[in-house]
């Protein structure tokens, strides 16, 4: 764990089992049923998978939409791009995620419907 310099920002391991308070407060707000969260690829919330499964979990049981950069995960199904997968660039997620080609049904038209709402 270490801070940030002049302000009180704390960033925690990639791998730390921790729950931070910026991602309590994003799961906090997950809790409202129908909301999607959009990230560049799932290893953004935790490379720790036994964390990463929890976040999943509550998110899910939550209603939660997930929309990565090739994939929608809902309670009732999981999406994948098809064809080549699109390289995840946490710098520009939204980038990833506005390129439709491989994307069909549902998880095509959220990701146009975001990426307009982005744009």
């Amino acid at each position: 764990m270490s801070a940030g310099q002049g302000d009180e920002s704390v960033v925690f391991s990639a791998i730390d089992p921790r729950f931070d308070d910026r991602l309590i407060t994003m799961l906090t707000e997950a809790q409202d049923s129908g909301r999607v969260l959009v990230t560049s690829a799932l290893s953004r919330y935790s490379r720790n998978s036994e964390k990463l499964h929890r976040i999943l979990e509550f998110l899910l049981a939550h209603g939660a939409t997930i929309l990565t950069t090739n994939y929608l995960i809902r309670t009732t199904d999981v999406w994948v791009r098809r064809g080549t997968l699109i390289k995840p660039d946490s710098r520009k997620p939204y980038e990833g995620i506005a390129q439709t080609r491989g994307l069909t049904g549902t998880h095509r038209k959220i990701a146009e419907t975001l990426a307009r709402r982005l744009a």
